[in-house]
């Protein structure tokens, strides 16, 4: 047997600089000029071969020139639009942030040094393997809009069969070292909306001459406060939130609109999230249409898929992990309710996505993600990127049967956009 963990600690020191490299420069989505060109450096540097793809990211293929399984190797690229702290929980950062008001506060940036790390370790074994290993790096999975002009590329321009798939996540609530695969669901689908409501206008001493948007709105919330009570299996996990409400300036005037926007999530997108966004845009419509309003929906995609892992790869990825880093690097940990791009993937193809461990409170990670103190233990790294490799070369060895079907019932086109 290889042992990874020995290549990957040798190559430790350069994934930390690549990490540390990324997280200092910053980008945001669909703007990830520079980093797609450091990438490209890499992998210039490792002589392995890439190509742009037009608003999607970068495809590069590990070939090792013999008949054999195809896997991909998925990261993504961008950052958001947060000002970091120099400080982590209770120590200053080892790398910050030279770009004002953009942060890498997801951990996209391990994401990627974890991906060049296994991509230049299996580039060096790639004479004892056989099949390909495609390395996908993702523009703008934050937005989630980017991937639809990344998938169709890959099913029907690309020329690659591919057999399975692979991504991580790095997680603030798993230790440092731990890998955690999820068997079924893993992230949560779902979907996203702004909604503006019109009505008329006046003055607050005479509503009778109004039809006032609030009205409408209070009717909607508390009806969407029973979507999961109502519509929903109880088994099923649902959550839904009204994030933001914009109406009115002064307190004597009735207001003639409203903006509402929130989203809702669930693990079972075709059980429960297509027919809750139903439900959803019926209740909109019929409260505004009683309470004299109009609606209109200035943001509404159909739902996203949960990230759901299949069982066989699942059992291979347990299988890498146990056998590269020792059984006790595998641990338990509940789905995670944010939702990943990586979703339509698994829709297409068999495959996981793993959680790696980032929490260490000796280095002062394990702030939520998407916060200003987001941090992550590069100790962790280590296990992300054993993982990935593991998990490719036992793709690639082919001694597994992988059962899938794919559960895509609607025209591709359709698919391809959904979205948050």
């Amino acid at each position: 047997m290889i042992d990874l963990k020995e290549l990957i600690n040798q190559n430790f020191g350069q994934m930390v600089a690549w990490r540390r490299h990324f997280h200092e420069h910053p980008e945001l989505s669909d703007h990830e000029f520079e980093t797609m060109a450091f990438v490209e450096k890499q992998l210039e540097n490792m002589g392995i071969p890439y190509q742009e793809i037009p608003k999607s990211g970068i495809l590069a293929v590990v070939d090792s020139g013999k008949p054999g399984k195809t896997v991909l190797l998925r990261s993504d690229l961008d950052a958001l639009p947060i000002e970091e702290n120099p400080m982590n929980l209770t120590k200053k950062k080892i790398a910050v942030s030279s770009v004002k008001g953009v942060m890498h506060a997801c951990g996209h940036d391990g994401h990627m040094s974890m991906l060049l790390c296994a991509a230049k370790v299996l580039n060096e074994l790639k004479d004892q393997f056989s099949g390909k290993v495609v390395l996908m790096f993702e523009r703008g999975e934050e937005l989630t809009g980017n991937i639809r002009f990344f998938l169709p590329y890959l099913v029907e321009k690309s020329g690659l069969k591919i057999d399975a798939v692979y991504a991580t996540h790095v997680r603030w609530d798993v230790p440092a070292g731990k890998m955690c695969i999820i068997d079924g669901p893993a992230m949560a689908g779902g979907f996203g909306f702004v909604v503006r409501l019109r009505g008329r206008g006046g003055h607050a001493s005479r509503p009778d001459m109004a039809r006032n948007p609030l009205d409408a709105f209070a009717g909607i919330y508390d009806e969407c406060q029973k979507l999961r009570m109502k519509y929903t299996d109880p088994a099923d996990v649902v959550t839904f939130a009204i994030t933001c409400v914009s109406a009115g300036q002064k307190f004597n005037v009735v207001p003639d609109e409203l903006t509402f926007s929130g989203n809702c999530r669930t693990l079972n997108t075709q059980k429960s999230g297509i027919p809750l966004h139903d439900k959803f845009r019926e209740i909109v419509s019929s409260v505004s249409a009683l309470n004299e309003c109009t609606c209109e929906f200035l943001r509404d995609r159909d739902p996203i898929y949960e990230v759901r892992n299949n069982h066989d790869c699942v059992m291979i990825g347990r299988k890498a992990v146990k056998e590269q880093l020792g059984e006790e690097a595998l641990c338990s940990a509940d789905p995670w309710m944010a939702s990943e791009t990586f979703s339509l993937m698994l829709q297409l193809y068999p495959g996981i996505l793993a959680f790696t461990g980032i929490m260490d409170p000796e280095v002062g990670s394990g702030a939520p993600h998407h916060t200003d103190r987001f941090d992550l233990a590069e100790e962790g790294l280590r296990a992300g990127a054993v993982t990935a490799a593991a998990y490719a070369l036992e793709i690639l060895s082919g001694r597994h049967t992988i059962h899938f079907t794919s559960q895509i019932h609607e025209p591709m086109e359709k698919f391809y956009n959904r979205n948050l």
